[in-house]
């Protein structure tokens, strides 16, 4: 087994949707609460804000972990992750099996006197181009960081002997984020990556160490892929 860091810094990637296998979409469920306005914003005299959040679902409906990929204030963000801990969701679907994904949420907020007006959207194309021009806080771009992350401390998937002699073998691509403080975070692969193979890919990658990014002096929050090639290629 080989493996290669490859950094992706411009994209982000959601679970990606199989070809041939019966795929339904993660829902939200109707009763979880909207994050609430800020009332240090409202304060302040702000008046509209927008949030995009990466999530993890698990396969029995909980948001298991999230990061702020963009946002126009902080305060939104914490509002969004206070909300989130009691949010419930209709897991995903492949071939009738419930399994886990990762999504990204858009919260907008919206205040009018004493009107709050706020909605969700759920979306996998997050990426530079389609952006908010409003969003002051975003992923960073690899040619304006400063310095990208540095793998300080690697771990190789424990890939059985078994598995080695009954020939399951291929390469599994790995889409996650470095966060400030170097570790792993919502790590996912694509459906058609074998089930053993990912399993021990992910678990891999979770006890990954990484020095952050750097952006203007502070570290950041990056986009990364790394590829596991598993026994001889076919």
């Amino acid at each position: 087994m080989k493996a290669s860091i490859r950094l992706s810094l411009c994209l982000v990637f959601a679970a990606a949707q199989p070809l041939l296998a019966a795929f339904k979409s993660v829902k939200l469920h109707p009763d979880n609460p909207l994050p609430e306005f800020p009332l240090v914003l409202i304060g302040e005299g702000v008046s509209q804000g927008e949030v995009v959040m990466a999530v993890s679902v698990s396969a029995e409906g909980q948001a298991v972990d999230s990061l702020a990929l963009a946002y126009t204030h902080e305060p939104f963000v914490t509002a969004c992750k206070a909300a989130l801990k009691d949010w419930k969701f209709i897991p995903a679907q492949l071939d009738g099996e419930n399994i886990g994904v990762k999504i990204e949420l858009v919260f907008n907020f919206e205040r009018t006197g004493y009107v709050e007006s706020n909605t969700i959207n759920i979306t996998n194309k997050y990426m530079e181009a389609g952006r908010s021009p409003r969003l002051s806080h975003q992923l960073i771009e690899s040619d304006k960081l400063d310095k990208p992350p540095v793998a300080l401390s690697t771990v190789n998937p424990k890939y059985a002997s078994k598995a080695r002699i009954d020939g399951i073998r291929g390469t599994v691509r790995v889409r996650f984020y470095i966060d400030e403080s170097g570790m792993v975070r919502l790590p996912t692969v694509s459906a058609e990556s074998h089930p053993y193979l990912a399993e021990i890919a992910v678990e891999a990658l979770r006890s990954w160490r990484f020095q952050p990014a750097l952006y203007r002096g502070k570290p950041v929050i990056v986009a990364a892929a790394q590829d596991f090639r598993f026994g001889s290629e076919p």
